[in-house]
């Protein structure tokens, strides 16, 4: 029994592994995150905490909100977004279009002649008259057999008539144009091209498209080196593989110094290249070394290019693996500097003349130079928009001060590696963070790992199931832990009163039965469940997070491996689930109408005096006593 039972178990357990690789590689596709660097969390300016802890939320039932709904980033201009009020007038110069601001004015003001209402408005059944009673409008139920008006449109129509309407109209293929011709001034305007050049020589040589190349997957998956960087346009992490033949490559498009060192960025849509003084060569501000295994160590020194090694196997040593270009741009419009963080990591083929895959990410991120250190991504503002990731943190006091420590990234769940297994333990590395898929607003998400675990292991993980991995863990001492969740997507961390708390359900505590091997009550999942409202007009919806919770499920396992050394496949996820506040209250709001009568001042029949509770005589009082006066005096008239 033991032989039969063990095998099945062999079987479910390549079968978990096989499943969680391919959740591992397709959330390694569809992440969403914030950007490539290592988790960490927004710094807390304290002098922006506001003493006042009872602050409540702006209440939408008689307020529009989302006016400005393009303006995602606090305290920095967003790009094309008009109404943002970082951005200078300097800004605006640059701007090459119009994001969506906020609603449409939904009051349209159409005169229509009087006569043509029962035409217009008529239902089905029901006459308007207007004669012989003039100004009234009255509506008449007709028993009338006719049932209205009904389209007589002939079955055969003339082709010409298509020819007729497409010439007096706008269709797609009219809309298309050439591709876009470079910007040649001395200012870049938004989406504008970037010159690039390689360094040889101490010249500019023009590379072959003559711009800043950020290459991205082609619908294959493998690396189009024909795709752009543009200005002021964040793109990334862009996920790509190549077929690579390392006695070629290696010291090619695999080497760090073409893509770093090498590689001159415009300063202007106008660099020459005839002058490299035009130019501005990026500089590594960090650099990892990716092991086999994906685990990550920052360099103290930067290789500055890759080499081929031939021994039993080829091997590239420091092969580019990742960059992130950051980009600085000056109050004036122009790039003043380029920062870079890569990853690189020894690529190894059977021969070197031999083909093998090399996967690979590029990003490129703007800032202004005078961008302040409280520059945050937001999720919307102020409801969250559909897509972007959820905003969370931690309740951090000091000096009875409160305010939010927000994680960069949004709610990511960590502890996933790459072939779907689950980490054990929290990696300070760029992979572990980088490659964490995000929980992202309005979408229902799952992800999972396979935790492998002998008898002993098992055993003692028993009793501490929900801390044996990250993916779990939601204890204040793990590092993706988190205690608040933003309730709007402009949620300010200065701002406590701005978040709502998370709800946890503590788990049972699991036991365990040595005689039979399990564990009953073993937690393999976590769940995240979050109810939406809308507030503001009705027009235009601002979505809000009212209640967020987790929970824990569990389930019975069972030690069935033939060893007690062997080990055994556990699936673990976590989910989060949105549901929509059923019923939503809907009131019309209508503004208080203002007196008939001006509101007079309490002293106006002075020296006489009118006793009031308020100090100002209120119309109906003030005709009532005029009318009053009136009639006294007129009667006094009327006797003499």
């Amino acid at each position: 029994n033991a032989e039969y039972m063990g095998k099945p178990n062999m079987k479910m357990s390549l079968r978990l592994q096989l499943l969680f690789k391919l959740v591992a590689v397709c959330l390694f596709c569809i992440a969403a995150v914030r950007g490539a660097f290592p988790q960490n969390d927004y710094t807390i300016e304290w002098t922006l905490v506001s003493s006042n802890t009872t602050t409540a939320l702006v209440d939408g039932s008689t307020i529009d909100l989302g006016l400005c709904v393009c303006d995602l980033t606090a305290n920095k201009c967003d790009m094309n977004c008009w109404c943002d009020s970082d951005c200078t007038t300097t800004n605006l110069g640059w701007f090459s279009a119009w994001l969506p601001q906020g609603p449409q004015n939904s009051t349209t003001v159409t005169c229509v002649n009087w006569n043509v209402y029962d035409r217009i408005n008529v239902k089905d059944g029901m006459t308007v008259y207007t004669a012989p009673l003039g100004e009234v409008l009255c509506v008449e139920v007709d028993n009338n057999p006719s049932r209205g008006d009904y389209f007589t449109t002939s079955s055969t129509v003339a082709s010409t008539k298509l020819d007729t309407q497409i010439a007096s109209s706008s269709s797609y293929y009219q809309t298309l144009t050439a591709a876009r011709s470079p910007n040649t001034t001395t200012t870049f305007k938004v989406d504008d091209f970037i010159p690039a050049a390689i360094l040889s020589g101490g010249s500019a040589v023009p590379l072959t498209s003559s711009y800043f190349r950020l290459p991205n997957s082609d619908n294959s998956g493998h690396c189009n080196d024909n795709n752009f960087a543009t200005f002021f346009v964040n793109q990334g992490p862009n996920s790509c593989s190549r077929e690579v033949v390392l006695s070629n490559d290696c010291t090619g498009i695999l080497n760090p110094n073409y893509w770093v060192t090498s590689l001159l960025i415009g300063k202007s849509p106008s660099a020459s290249y005839s002058s490299t003084s035009d130019f501005v060569t990026p500089t590594t501000s960090s650099a990892s070394s990716r092991s086999s295994v994906n685990v990550d160590t920052v360099l103290s020194s930067v290789p500055t290019s890759s080499t081929l090694t031939v021994g039993a196997t080829c091997t590239c040593a420091n092969a580019l693996k990742e960059i992130v270009y950051n980009v600085t741009v000056s109050a004036s419009g122009a790039i003043s500097a380029v920062s870079v963080t890569s990853v690189l990591q020894d690529v190894v083929a059977a021969t070197c003349a031999a083909t093998t895959t090399v996967s690979q990410r590029y990003t490129v991120n703007f800032q202004l130079a005078s961008d302040p250190p409280t520059v945050r991504a937001r999720s919307g503002n102020p409801g969250y928009q559909f897509g972007l990731p959820l905003l969370v943190g931690t309740l951090t006091t000091i000096s009875g001060s409160s305010a939010i420590s927000e994680k960069k990234s949004g709610l990511a769940v960590v502890g996933v590696g790459n072939d779907g297994s689950c980490l054990t333990s929290y990696q300070n590395d760029i992979l572990n963070w980088q490659r964490s898929p995000v929980v992202t607003f309005g979408q229902n998400f799952v992800a999972g790992c396979v935790y492998s675990a002998d008898l002993t292991t098992l055993q003692s993980s028993c009793s501490t199931s929900f801390t044996s991995t990250p993916i779990l863990d939601t204890s204040s001492s793990s590092t993706s832990a988190f205690t608040h969740i933003g309730a709007f997507g402009n949620a300010d961390p200065h701002k406590v009163n701005d978040w709502i708390a998370l709800s946890v359900t503590a788990p049972s505590s699991p036991t365990w039965n040595s005689a039979t091997g399990t564990c009953s009550g073993f937690i393999t999942g976590l769940h995240y469940q979050f109810l939406v409202a809308d507030y503001g007009k009705v027009n235009n919806p601002q979505h809000r997070i009212v209640v967020a919770k987790a929970v824990y499920s569990t389930s019975d396992i069972v030690f069935r491996q033939l060893s007690s050394t062997s080990t055994q496949a556990i699936a673990l996820t976590v989910t989060a689930t949105f549901v929509t506040l059923p019923d939503p209250s809907v009131t019309e709001y209508v503004l208080t109408a203002p007196p008939a009568l001006p509101t007079l001042p309490g002293d106006i029949f002075y020296p006489f005096t009118i006793l009031s509770a308020s100090s100002n005589v209120q119309p109906l009082f003030l005709v009532t006593l005029s009318l009053a006066i009136l009639s006294i005096c007129f009667t006094g008239v009327w006797q003499l």
